[in-house]
């Protein structure tokens, strides 16, 4: 995601937290805008993971 980023946004620097997931490489942001469009896919997430990625959110803001 992060060569990704780079090629749209080019003049911004990004920084990785970790590894690159495989299936994270197959996202784009075409992708999730026509997901978005089209109401395509439904994902239901428990709510202690949701809480967890509320944290994770909320750091990654902090440092922003």
């Amino acid at each position: 995601m992060i060569h990704r980023l780079e090629r749209e946004v080019p003049g911004k620097k990004f920084y990785s937290l970790g590894k690159i997931c495989f299936t994270q490489k197959k996202i784009t942001l075409d992708k999730v805008l026509t997901c978005l469009q089209k109401e395509k896919f439904e994902i239901t997430i428990p709510n202690d993971t949701l809480a967890r990625a509320q944290e994770a959110v909320q750091r990654m803001v902090e440092y922003s």
